[in-house]
């Protein structure tokens, strides 16, 4: 059996659009951080490293830092910068309060190829690192 396609990107990059017109990019962020507590509720106590992998962020340690190889948002991210990497930056935030991490370690710290959030101040090794 095959499903037919589905296009989360367009109704995504519309959606970007709408956020932008209405000029609710603070009400976007505040969304995207209960989102991520949410997330981060379900799995309260799980490491965050393995929680972001699950969401396709690619953690690797670097530097003191959790960073991230692998942006989920990569072609909204490439339309509308601003308003998803600060979502991003609030979804990431909202994970870690929900997980009962501090979530101000979750900061934009943007390099070409990779996502634009890391988290500062690691403490746990990061499987095959």
């Amino acid at each position: 059996m095959s499903l037919p396609p589905r296009d989360y990107v367009t109704l995504a990059s519309v959606l970007a659009d709408v956020v932008e017109v209405l000029g609710a990019e603070e009400r976007a962020e505040e969304v995207a951080r209960g989102a991520g507590a949410r997330i981060g509720g379900r799995q309260r106590g799980e490491p965050v490293e393995r929680v972001l992998g699950e969401r396709g962020y690619e953690p690797y340690a670097e530097g003191g830092r959790v960073r991230l190889r692998n942006c989920p948002f990569h072609v909204l991210a490439e339309e509308q910068p601003l308003l998803v990497c600060s979502m991003n930056l609030a979804l990431c935030q909202g994970l870690l309060e929900g997980l009962g991490d501090d979530p101000g370690r979750a900061v934009l710290d943007p390099r070409p190829g990779e996502c634009c959030v890391s988290l500062k101040q690691i403490d746990v090794d990061i499987e095959g690192e």
